[in-house]
């Protein structure tokens, strides 16, 4: 009863005793996923500001989700609020990285490399202020906050809708939102899945219409079969 996405890879005709010749669909799940990455590379350069959110955190640096890729914020890129008074050379450790960023919080970041052949993305966040190196550090730090505190609207309108219902149900304890990417493939109608991996305390939601994906991820203690069933009512109404 699982919503998972898959491709069609080829169609195979089998003998079936009794009912004669028959068609075999193949699908990938795998393959997929690597048509979903090749549309991040298809709308997204150098230079582009995303939004994206926190994966996992490393000694090395953040990995966020970025539609269907999982992209790297390295900790030299990486901006802190106490830069403000200790410069941006202080000693970055993972310890510190998860003091500050946790599953699921929504970044913004600049696209600083984007190579199609390995499937890999860097992100910046300190690339969000341009000119940096004629500002001081309290200005940075000012440029900073005024953009991690815009307010990111959802860019589908039904998902408004269908969240601000979720929000009111004591069944749902917090709804995150996560990034809204381009989409290679086109959602006549709208569309609102669940997705098979489980994250702590909550579930990943993909919520598609016309060519653009939306991510949310719902906190509750409601389980899946539950907030599938859920999901499905209010959706319907909210189309």
């Amino acid at each position: 009863g699982e919503n998972i996405d898959a491709c069609v890879i080829g169609v195979r005709d089998q003998q079936d005793e009794g009912f004669g010749q028959k068609h075999m669909v193949v699908m990938s799940e795998k393959k997929a996923e690597e048509l979903g990455a090749s549309e991040i590379f298809d709308v997204t350069e150098r230079g582009d500001v995303v939004e994206c959110y926190v994966k996992t955190v490393t000694h090395f640096g953040i990995f966020v989700k970025l539609g269907a890729i999982d992209a790297l914020i390295h900790k030299s890129q990486v901006w802190l609020p106490e830069m403000e008074e200790q410069g941006e050379d202080i000693m970055i450790d993972e310890s510190k990285l998860s003091s500050n960023f946790k599953l699921g919080d929504r970044l913004q970041a600049v696209v600083i490399k984007a190579d199609r052949e390995k499937g890999q993305i860097s992100l910046s966040m300190k690339a969000l202020v341009p000119n940096r190196s004629k500002l001081s550090l309290s200005e940075i730090a000012q440029e900073m906050k005024n953009i991690t505190t815009q307010n990111q609207a959802w860019a589908i309108p039904e998902m408004i809708t269908l969240c601000s219902t979720l929000d009111e149900m004591d069944a749902i304890e917090e709804i995150i939102p996560g990034p809204c990417i381009k989409s290679g493939a086109v959602a006549p109608d709208f569309q609102v899945l669940l997705s098979s991996a489980e994250l702590e305390g909550g579930y990943e939601v993909f919520a598609r219409k016309g060519f653009q994906v939306q991510e949310a991820r719902v906190k509750t203690q409601l389980g899946r079969q539950e907030l599938k069933a859920l999901l499905q009512e209010v959706s319907s109404k909210a189309a």
